[in-house]
């Protein structure tokens, strides 16, 4: 892989990795950010980009508890130094993927050097690239908060009733498409989301003091919280691991891009 462009504006640039959840859909009894993609756990894919920039002063990632002797395991045999001196950073994550940033917010906050930008990145997408961070680090340097997005490309139907996998009961009926939503201007979400840190400390702020809501990523606490989000062009193969047809993906992905990484 070759080195990543690094912007000379931004500094004290730190990343979240979500790695706490139990990636259930996969299929598997390890959580899929734990999996091998080749030699490599799923998670190794993406922190390996991010120590290799400059501008990333600190890598936080949030874990279930049983799993932190573990992970501490594999990073001090993938990169000792990066361990020894603090650059990675382990921590007992929450319940919900909003309680695991909550709780690394504080671990920030509490540090003698605040950053002064973060970066949240899902540890079940092992393929961000050094173009699309590249973009991101250009957007932070202007002090805004941005998501990583694509444009959809498929046609989008509504229906009031659900769709279930597999074979339906006997005298059950799939669902009828009852509108097509039109797809101009829509656009599927990824990660990495981030923001100056200060903005993170105010839209938590702000959350725990209207108690607490439920967002599903941190593009949407920012939004919520009265900050404008800018979106950052993504792409296809910085897809979230979820489904076992995702993991085959990914697996052949790896294959296939032996001695990049």
């Amino acid at each position: 892989m070759n080195p990543v462009r690094n912007s000379p504006v931004l500094k004290k640039l730190t990343i979240l990795m979500a790695a706490g959840g139990s990636g259930l859909r996969v299929g598997t009894p390890v959580p899929k950010q734990f999996l091998l993609l080749s030699d490599k756990p799923m998670y190794w894919y993406s922190l390996n980009l991010f120590l290799k920039m400059p501008s990333v002063d600190r890598i936080v990632v949030g874990l279930s508890a049983d799993r932190i002797p573990l992970v501490k395991k594999d990073l001090e045999e993938y990169f000792p130094g990066e361990i020894a001196s603090g650059r990675i950073l382990l921590f007992e994550g929450g319940k919900r993927r909003q309680d695991t940033v909550y709780k690394g917010l504080l671990l920030l906050d509490d540090l003698p050097e605040k950053p002064e930008y973060l970066l949240v990145h899902d540890a079940a997408r092992p393929f961000l690239s050094q173009e699309i961070m590249g973009r991101l680090m250009d957007s932070l340097s202007e002090k805004t908060a941005i998501a990583v997005g694509i444009p959809l490309a498929d046609t989008l139907w509504r229906s009031h009733s659900p769709l279930t996998a597999g074979r339906t009961e006997p005298g059950a009926t799939s669902p009828h498409i009852e509108e097509l939503v039109p797809r101009d201007h829509l656009y599927r979400a990824q990660t990495p989301q981030g923001a100056p840190f200060s903005f993170f400390l105010e839209a938590r702020r702000k959350a725990l003091e209207c108690g607490d809501p439920d967002f599903t990523d941190e593009a949407g606490l920012l939004l919520w919280a009265g900050f404008p989000v800018r979106i950052v062009l993504g792409s296809e193969d910085n897809r979230k691991v979820t489904t076992p047809e995702d993991l085959v993906w990914a697996q052949k992905r790896v294959l296939e891009s032996v001695g990049s990484f």
